[in-house]
């Protein structure tokens, strides 16, 4: 059984709540992995884009999307040099 449960950052800092931003998960957690899932809220990005976009190859506007893992990566108290990224596909 493969049920995941998340539990939102706890901490606030800046001027959004990150509670929104980051999601952990507790098994993962449990298991010692250092993690986050992202959500959409708390970035800087502009519709259609919004709010926390994190990727570069969409066409958001590079100032946003380093802004929002600046943002993302605080939350997670680390940086963009620490930390390891995968690609998830929506869809078939």
């Amino acid at each position: 059984e493969s049920s995941a449960q998340f539990e939102a950052l706890s901490s606030s800092q800046g001027e959004t709540n990150p509670s929104s931003r980051v999601l952990f998960s507790e098994p993962l957690r449990d298991l010692g992995f250092a993690h986050g899932f992202s959500t959409r809220l708390g970035g800087v990005s502009e519709a259609p884009y919004q709010s926390l976009n994190l990727a570069f190859n969409v066409g958001d506007r590079r100032e946003a999307v380093l802004e929002n893992r600046e943002r993302f990566f605080a939350d997670l108290g680390t940086s963009s040099a620490d930390v390891a990224e995968v690609s998830q596909v929506h869809g078939a």
